[in-house]
């Protein structure tokens, strides 16, 4: 089966379809005949009527709503007669407004709660009111249907068992696709119709809040409902307010339970929504199922065994509670898209053919060179849209900077966000000019044609330098092949097409994506997809690429770099780009069997062999940083238990506040990992391999594989013994010079302006690559630190963090929390200064530039706090 026939999220086009849609349309012409026909039974056989009525079709309802939903949505006669003005033609098809489609649902639920009082009054024994009552409910979706657009003017908002709906048909068994919606006309927000599987969650993280509180809030009321329904006698001496006023009392009972529960039990809405769903069809049923089995004995003149309805309580408990866990299950696949992708609400937009792409208004991406059409939402990146499809195509920092998703751009290129000035680097360092993206960073905002090989429209071309080149510069060599390094000889050549390049590391692999290396963990690919550069790359340039080889000395003198081979190779200029090892703390036992940290694809898949071959089931990370989240992650993936140790109060320190990491907290547990703070591992303990950690508490946690992830040291140890200037790093003035000839970059370079700040950043080492190349051949660039983007690239969590994020006493702060989502600006006198962005990937790219540029915003501060920030 290909990536494409597994979407978590399918929407009604992308679902098979049962029947063909002419079936269905005959099936409802049927369905309008038999409601016409049962209006005409309550009039000549109203006892009759009444007994299959509330006998049969009501107390069967909710368990076709429960389980396969999609045969009500599609054979409802309300939902029918909505549709006919669509059907000839003669709707007005108007937008809800504003006001109504923000109070729809609480209408629905109004209508629902003023209906089943009612029952108890007057429906369930007189069948011409129940008739009247059919009669206007079918009046009201015809007069929705003349006036509104699609399903927004009674299915898909007034209708007082949309709620029901909603809360019961999360997880069908079946699904059924929509037949009504040809073509789709966006009328309804996070439309159940378009994506059952996903639209009651939509609403829970809708970023407007009100979506989410209507769910929660029928969600509490319904086991109220249920119960009053069944236990409270209604008699001509109790008046009609007292009776609802009772009613409204075991509502408001549930919805009391579930405020309490969400206050004290801190797990997400989702969950108790859930279990609220669950208590209420089992309560309904519990009442129901005699009342069901009556009605048959009746009709039948036979008798069911009193076995019979155990049993069928009994089933409708394990079918709940196989659909508690299938929807709880649903909830971490929702995660891990929500804060990935805008698409995510609407449903993964899969593969469509031409005829249905001309369905929809949102951009329509073409996939050269399959011919494959993909639908997006305005602001959508090209790589979260190709990656919610299945299409193949690699990812790493997600943020322009490592060079892992270069796409070529056949057409539409204007259609795109404008490259920044980080993107516009990589593109350059990878020697694409024009008509390449990196596809993080080109978000959708209207028809586009693409190419997953980027050399599809590629250009290359020499560079003409700005300054005189000194001649005396004939041979360069580089020692480190990581991303400082290979920019680095990148720029040489660029500027420079005669000069020799030996390009020097200890890696076995040429330049691979570092950042995506937990993926080795997980995945079977191996390093096939982490390359970031051609196999010819370095024979094109002329670079000699010394892979697998260490350097043993530099002879500053005699200007000599001695390999470990016994090799010797003389330069005129020397680059040091060695970038780091794992920093790992005093951890007594640390180094047995299952002992391990993350730097290199060599350490993820040892790490991966190491769980194959041993019994590991329980891993602990050591260490809540971008790279310890990461790697507890890839661990998730491949089936341990795993446990985070943070040694602060909470996650990612250096880069999120409180009130994100919070969040983050929340989003990590959903997703299955158990995160402790304030805590350190002191030792670890086992025969011939780690089983157990003990914490510096004193505490025993069950570990079979210990991955520690404390941090950076650089490899200092080459510069110090050819002697020069060294602290944490290399000591380099502001042109990256550590000594004559001598240039630093990346995570080895130490500035003299800043002791003891390594930042470890790729982007930092990027440029300094550039720089340091730039400088050895006579230009006098000076390195300027900016503020640089960090993100977390856990799939699923689009995390920005950039600048000063906490800010003084007297700065400006902007911050917003709303449904699992976090932004906040800092502003200092005005211009924004530092950010942090939590689930809101369509605005990095305006967020980056606002740090970078510092850009004032005073006379945007009002939209700002609206949350108006396009």
């Amino acid at each position: 089966m290909s990536d494409k026939d597994d979407i978590a999220f399918p929407n009604y086009m992308q679902q098979k379809r049962w029947l063909p849609v002419w079936c269905w349309h005959l099936l409802r012409v049927g369905s309008f005949i038999a409601i016409v026909s049962f209006i005409a039974l309550c009039w000549h056989e109203p006892e009759l009527a009444l007994l299959i009525f509330w006998g049969l079709l009501v107390p069967v309802l909710p368990f076709v709503f429960w389980m396969v939903p999609g045969i009500w949505r599609n054979l409802c006669p309300l939902a029918a007669t909505n549709q006919l003005p669509r059907l000839f033609r003669i709707s007005l098809e108007l937008e809800l407004p504003k006001g109504l489609r923000r109070y729809a649902t609480v209408i629905g639920i109004v209508l629902l709660f003023i209906a089943v009082p009612l029952r108890k009054i007057m429906l369930n024994d007189d069948a011409f009111a129940l008739s009247v009552l059919i009669l206007m409910a079918l009046a009201l979706a015809l007069l929705g249907g003349i006036i509104f657009k699609g399903k927004s003017g009674w299915c898909g908002s007034f209708c007082p068992l949309l709620p029901v709906q909603r809360l019961y048909a999360q997880t069908p068994a079946a699904f059924i696709p929509n037949s009504h919606c040809q073509p789709c006309v966006g009328c309804t927000r996070n439309c159940y119709d378009f994506n059952p599987k996903v639209a009651y969650l939509a609403d829970l993280y809708d970023k407007d809040p009100v979506y989410g509180a209507d769910r929660k809030f029928f969600a509490g009321l319904m086991p109220g409902l249920v119960v009053a329904f069944f236990t409270i006698d209604y008699s001509q001496a109790m008046s009609w307010w007292e009776l609802y006023l009772q009613f409204g009392f075991y509502c408001l009972v549930g919805i009391g339970s579930y405020q309490v529960l969400e206050t004290f039990i801190k797990v997400s809405p989702h969950k108790i929504t859930t279990l609220f769903a669950m208590i209420s069809i089992n309560l309904f049923y519990w009442f129901s199922l005699p009342v069901i089995f009556s009605s048959i004995e009746q009709l039948t003149h036979t008798n069911v065994p009193e076995w019979a309805l155990w049993s069928a309580r009994t089933a409708i408990l394990l079918l709940a509670l196989q659909w508690v866990f299938r929807t709880f299950e649903k909830e971490k696949v929702f995660l891990s898209q929500l804060f990935a992708s805008n698409t995510v609400k609407v449903g993964s937009n899969s593969p469509l053919t031409r005829k249905r792409t001309q369905q929809t208004d949102n951009p329509v991406v073409e996939v050269k060179p399959s011919g494959v059409q993909l639908v997006a939402e305005k602001g959508t990146s090209l790589l979260d849209l190709l990656e919610n499809n299945g299409e193949k195509i690699n990812s790493g920092c997600r943020m322009g900077a490592c060079g892992a998703d270069p796409v070529a751009i056949l057409e539409g290129e204007e259609n795109l966000s404008e490259k920044g000035a980080e993107e516009q680097s990589t593109l350059e360092r990878l020697g694409y000019f024009k008509r390449v993206r990196m596809a993080c960073s080109a978000q959708v905002n209207g028809n586009v044609t693409i190419d997953l090989d980027p050399q599809a429209s590629a250009s290359q071309q020499t560079l003409v330098p700005k300054f005189s080149l000194d001649k005396s510069v004939k041979h360069v060599v580089i020692i480190g092949n990581g991303i400082a390094g290979v920019t680095a000889a990148d720029y040489l050549r660029r500027f420079h097409p005669t000069l020799k390049i030996d390009l020097i590391g200890s890696e076995k692999y040429p330049l691979y994506n570092r950042m995506a290396i937990s993926k080795l963990i997980y995945t079977s690919s191996g390093m096939q997809g982490l390359m970031l550069l051609p196999e010819d790359w370095y024979k094109v340039r002329m670079i000699d690429n010394w892979l697998n080889t260490r350097a043993k000395s530099i002879d500053l003198k005699q200007k000599l770099v001695k390999l470990a081979t016994g090799e010797q190779i003389e330069y005129d200029k020397l680059i040091l780009t060695a970038g780091s090892e794992a920093n790992l703390p005093d951890i007594d036992g640390f180094g047995c069997d299952g002992c391990f940290c993350l730097r290199s694809a060599d350490d993820a898949m040892s790490i991966r062999d190491y769980v194959q071959t041993k019994d590991t089931r329980f891993a602990v990370v050591a260490g809540g940083g971008l790279l310890g989240l990461e790697a507890a992650y890839a661990l998730l993936k491949i089936g341990l238990r795993v446990t985070v140790l943070e040694r602060s109060e909470h996650l990612l320190k250096r880069q999120l506040d409180a009130t994100a990491a919070k969040i983050l907290h929340e989003y990590l547990s959903g997703l299955g990992l158990h995160i402790r703070y304030q805590s350190e591992v002191a030792s670890v303990s086992g025969e011939n391999r780690a089983t157990d950690i003990v914490l510096k508490n004193g505490e025993t946690e069950r570990c079979d594989l210990l991955l520690v992830a404390a941090g950076i040291a650089p490899n200092t140890s080459l510069a110090e013994e050819a002697g020069l200037n060294t602290h944490r790093g290399v000591i380099v003035d502001s042109q990256l010079k550590a000594a004559a000839d001598i240039y630093v970059a990346g995570d080895l370079a130490e500035m003299d302006s800043a002791p003891g700040a390594i930042p470890g950043l790729w982007t930092v080492a990027v440029e300094q690559g550039k720089i340091a190349a730039l400088n050895a051949l006579g230009d006098h660039n000076e390195y300027q630190h900016q503020p640089q983007p960090t993100a977390l690239k856990v799939v699923g969590v689009e995390l920005l963090s950039m600048g000063d994020f906490v800010g003084k006493d007297t700065d400006q702060v902007i911050a917003l929390e709303q449904d699992g989502k976090y932004r906040k600006l800092v502003l200092r006198e005005g211009n924004v200064i530092g950010a942090i962005l939590l689930g809101f990937p369509d605005l990095k790219n305006t967020v980056i530039k606002w740090v970078l540029d510092q850009v004032n915003v005073s006379d945007k501060l009002e939209q700002l706090e609206k949350g108006e920030w396009d």
